[in-house]
């Protein structure tokens, strides 16, 4: 076989092992390049979880209410839509004055119309002047929700005699002297009560003839039983009473400013 023969075979019995070895690079490369996308990829089971995850997620998030939504058919009860109570006693006989003129506070027009009966000797009396009544004067008896109406029920001399000096006072400072001697109730109230009263009475304008003349009034003291006798028409039999609006107010404990909001509500809607 000559050179040139031997050079043929050769190439002839070549070809096929390189075209194999070419199939074989092929076939490598395309196994590493899929293998490499399919460790980027998500394997069919955590896809199928992750789907399933989100679809909870949603379905929880989607089903959950928002906190502060509320249905369209619920209402929220308004405690002032309760219909106002009937009275306990005749309002056009309690508002009616007796023989001596009634002491207000606040709007005549106001809804709300507030009667009490009060003794100055009264420890209760006084706590709610002094604790309470500031409160319902500023929110109720000044912004014209309501009026007070103050009568004297003396339960005792003392109470009598300082009832007495209020009305000689006049109707102008009539308050400024309750409320003072109710301040100090406990400064007056005691055995020595007239010395004492007339002490601080002499504070507020009296002097030694005037006090005198005042305390000493029948026509004033007929008046001042005559009011207290009027409340016994109403069942007042202790002190403080009040009525709003002609209901009586019944508490089973010193009255607040609540037991007043409660029974104002109804009367003052909207």
């Amino acid at each position: 076989m000559s050179p040139q023969d031997r050079r043929t075979e050769a190439a002839g019995s070549t070809t096929p092992l390189l075209l194999g070895l070419a199939a074989a690079i092929v076939l490598v490369g395309t196994s590493l390049f899929g293998s490499h996308l399919a460790g980027t990829a998500t394997p069919p089971a955590a896809a199928a979880a992750v789907t399933s995850t989100s679809s909870t997620v949603t379905a929880n998030v989607a089903a959950a209410p928002a906190s502060s939504a509320k249905p369209a058919d619920v209402k929220v009860a308004d405690s002032s839509s309760a219909p106002a109570p009937k009275p306990d006693v005749n309002v056009d006989e309690l508002l009616k004055p007796g023989p001596l003129p009634d002491n207000i506070l606040g709007d005549a027009k106001a809804p709300v119309t507030i009667v009490e009966y009060a003794s100055m000797s009264c420890p209760h009396c006084a706590r709610f002047h002094k604790n309470v009544f500031p409160e319902l004067k500023s929110k109720y008896l000044d912004t014209g929700k309501a009026r007070l109406i103050f009568r004297e029920y003396p339960l005792n001399p003392p109470a009598q005699t300082v009832a007495m000096l209020a009305r000689c006072v006049g109707p102008m400072r009539y308050f400024a002297f309750v409320g003072t001697m109710f301040e100090r109730q406990d400064d007056w109230l005691n055995d020595d009560f007239l010395a004492n009263v007339q002490s601080l009475s002499k504070q507020m304008g009296f002097t030694d003839e005037s006090f005198k003349k005042c305390i000493t009034d029948p026509e004033l003291l007929k008046g001042i039983n005559a009011v207290h006798d009027g409340g016994d028409k109403f069942g007042v039999n202790s002190t403080p009473t009040f009525f709003v609006n002609g209901v009586k107010l019944v508490t089973d404990h010193e009255v607040e400013i609540k037991d007043f909001e409660k029974a104002m509500a109804p009367f003052l809607k909207g």
